[in-house]
């Protein structure tokens, strides 16, 4: 390994990390708009009989 490639490896594996990261805060922020968009709509009753199947 020379250090003319140490630098690409590094911006390359920050291009990728942020994708990563990017990828698990669209995930959390989309499962918390359905959890919230859930417990609009459903009745409690609806939101039990669904979270035991």
């Amino acid at each position: 390994m020379s250090l003319f490639t140490l630098p690409s490896r590094i911006i390359r594996l920050a291009k990728e990390s942020s994708w990563i990261i990017a990828g698990q805060v669209f995930s959390v922020v989309g499962s918390l708009i359905l959890i919230r968009i859930l417990t609009e709509y459903l009745k409690p009753a609806q939101m039990v009989s669904s979270r035991l199947a």
